[in-house]
């Protein structure tokens, strides 16, 4: 078995490959270097890869069975952002810890209020792929973030809450900022202003 380095575990030095990129921290730092055409593969390799259905399913369920959408394919992405097409909050979801503690709770105790977007979808990262990167394409003004949130006026963004705004926070005050959210930019308030 060959390691990222390209040396075998547990035999003798890594043999010299023609490299441009340094090792990043941690466990790798004792070594020479990542072979280049090793990073080339990994990468195009994890643009593939998805994560399997029967695994991610209670994370898509967890969402589904209070009324949000899934968009699984840029189509989909299309539909539900369309012009005319009101308020919509777009989930990007996660199989991340912070995304099952608190956005996922999050945006369901969201919709208990009474000011709420006419739509809620959602697209799984590291799963919906295509939908995913069409999704950030509209967003490409924003860095990409998973979990995140973005409120949607007739297609375009008006409000956006990335992972470092979910992290370590509980679901209730991420739910709070959500209502807040729709108070601002879906409810009277919001009419007044347009």
């Amino acid at each position: 078995m060959v390691n990222c380095a390209g040396t075998r575990f547990r035999d003798a030095p890594p043999r010299a490959r023609r490299v441009t990129q340094a090792p990043p921290h941690g466990w790798l730092r004792g070594l020479s270097a990542i072979p280049v055409r090793y990073c080339k593969k990994k990468q195009e390799a994890a643009r593939i890869m998805r994560y399997p259905e029967l695994m991610i399913h209670p994370m898509r369920e967890e969402l589904t069975r209070h009324g949000v959408e899934e968009a699984r394919t840029p189509e989909d992405v299309d539909r539900v952002l369309a012009p005319g097409s009101g308020h919509v909050l777009m989930v990007v979801n996660s199989v991340c810890g912070c995304a099952a503690g608190c956005a996922r709770p999050g945006v369901v105790r969201s919709l208990q209020g009474e000011t709420k977007p006419d739509k809620i979808a959602t697209v799984f990262a590291g799963a919906d792929l295509e939908a995913t990167a069409h999704l950030r394409q509209k967003l490409s003004m924003y860095p990409p973030s998973s979990p995140s949130f973005a409120l949607f006026r007739d297609g375009e963004p008006v409000y956006v809450m990335h992972r470092h705004q979910i992290e370590g926070r509980e679901a209730a005050s991420i739910a709070a900022d959500l209502q807040e959210a729709y108070r601002v930019h879906c409810g009277a308030e919001a009419a007044v202003g347009a």
